[in-house]
């Protein structure tokens, strides 16, 4: 965390490429007052960056969460730094992952999910894509503070394939 600059009053979240070198950081604020900027982050084109692309382990289930604080008590996760995936993710994803792609967006992202699910579930991931619906008013972060890593873990577990139904 900093406690002066720029970022004063923040959490600082790095991410690192998958050579091990630092390329964008997320600055969240961490204090009860309310501020009008949760986040600060740095000038950077954010779809050209896969947030922890070097901690990634492609051969096994990856989680795709909303944010950074999602991202931290979410095992081999990529925060998508909001509700749409990047291209490059997109097709690392494609060409490389192995195992599952879980979709896990706050509760009130879901049509959001179904659109990424459609987006994944094609070509070498056919049938390898799942979403997890978090319960209202809940991310992984906030079922962590709630209920610890057996609750995230509970969470994760929930992981379902879309209906055809829920896809159209």
């Amino acid at each position: 965390y900093t406690v002066t600059g720029q970022f004063h009053d923040r959490i600082i979240i790095p991410s690192y490429d998958s050579e091990g070198f630092l390329n964008y950081f997320i600055a969240r604020w961490f204090l009860k007052e309310k501020t009008k900027s949760k986040y600060i982050n740095p000038q950077a084109e954010k779809h050209l960056i896969i947030f922890n692309e070097g901690r990634l382990n492609l051969d096994a289930t990856v989680y795709l969460v909303e944010g950074a604080t999602d991202h931290i008590v979410t095992p081999n996760s990529v925060p998508l730094l909001g509700k749409y995936i990047p291209d490059k993710l997109l097709e690392l994803l494609h060409d490389n992952a192995m195992g599952y792609i879980v979709i896990v967006l706050d509760d009130d992202e879901w049509e959001d999910a179904k659109n990424l699910y459609k987006q994944l579930n094609f070509g070498n991931l056919r049938g390898r894509v799942k979403v997890v619906k978090c319960p209202e008013g809940y991310d992984p972060s906030k079922v962590y503070q709630k209920l610890g890593g057996k609750g995230v873990t509970k969470l994760l577990r929930s992981a379902r394939y879309l209906t055809q139904a829920e896809i159209d």
